[in-house]
């Protein structure tokens, strides 16, 4: 998602300046590995988006320092660091947990969450104590670019290399997909405004799982195997009012999006 923002503050005459994780690499100006190093010449911020996180895809409720460490003492580090920035943190459903009541709304309990959710939540405890902010709360982001960690990717490449795609139970289950594309005009919304806000960044429907392999099985000709069962839990959400309210609407339906995944 962060190629994304950028591209689209720079396309809007930004002054944007990076902080990547000490292990990347660039060459690029404008890039900082430390807040230390970013302090020095830059004091000051008007915002900041806060999209780095750590997400132990099939292990979200198995201990790990990383999710203290990136999505908790990273976040207080940035809003120690820049107090004065509208700060814009990019936070997840997770918070929610598994057996919230649906659908979700932003102001939803939440009740049984996994470690990773809770790493979230506790980030934005910490975010919500600063003057001007806005959490999104996003559900699963896909796009061409990102990496196949999640269901549709996997799909698409299954049905690239193998001319099949698994679908496991009955496909029932329900799933939100946002494109990362949308994603990132939902941030570059929130952050002009002068609002705190608290929201959903989801699609206006759920998918099951079957008709995402409909049309990845549409668009490729690869055939459908159903195999196993589901025990996963589907998801609806609910945050017109907020989207209707700071102007957002999503520019690019699923099947779109899965065709340039395809493509990518």
């Amino acid at each position: 998602m962060g190629g994304h923002l950028l591209s689209m503050l720079r396309d809007e005459m930004y002054d944007v300046v990076e902080l990547r994780s000490p292990h990347a690499f660039s060459t690029e100006s404008n890039i900082f590995y430390s807040i230390e190093s970013l302090r020095v010449q830059h004091p000051s911020f008007d915002v900041i988006f806060h999209l780095a996180a750590f997400i132990p895809y099939g292990a979200m409720n198995q201990p790990d320092e990383r999710l203290q460490r990136v999505n908790v003492d990273l976040t207080n580090e940035l809003l120690t660091a820049f107090p004065n920035a509208r700060f814009i943190y990019a936070s997840s459903v997770a918070v929610f947990g598994c057996d919230a009541q649906q659908p979700l709304t932003v102001q939803s309990a939440p009740k049984n969450v996994d470690l990773y959710g809770l790493s979230k939540a506790t980030a934005e405890e910490l975010v919500r104590q600063t003057h001007a902010f806005a959490i999104v709360r996003f559900s699963s982001i896909i796009g061409p670019g990102m990496k196949p960690v999640s269901m549709i990717p996997k799909m698409v490449n299954q049905a690239k290399t193998e001319s099949r795609i698994t679908v496991y139970g009955d496909g029932s289950r329900l799933q939100n997909y946002l494109d990362v594309r949308d994603a990132a005009q939902l941030l570059t919304l929130v952050a002009k405004s002068t609002e705190n806000i608290m929201m959903l960044g989801v699609s206006p429907r759920e998918y099951s799982n079957v008709q995402v392999a409909a049309i990845i099985s549409d668009l490729t000709g690869a055939s459908l195997a159903f195999e196993g069962t589901d025990t996963a839990v589907g998801f609806r959400y609910d945050d017109h009012t907020m989207h209707q309210h700071i102007g957002f609407k999503t520019k690019f339906d699923l099947t779109e999006t899965i065709r340039d995944i395809i493509a990518s």
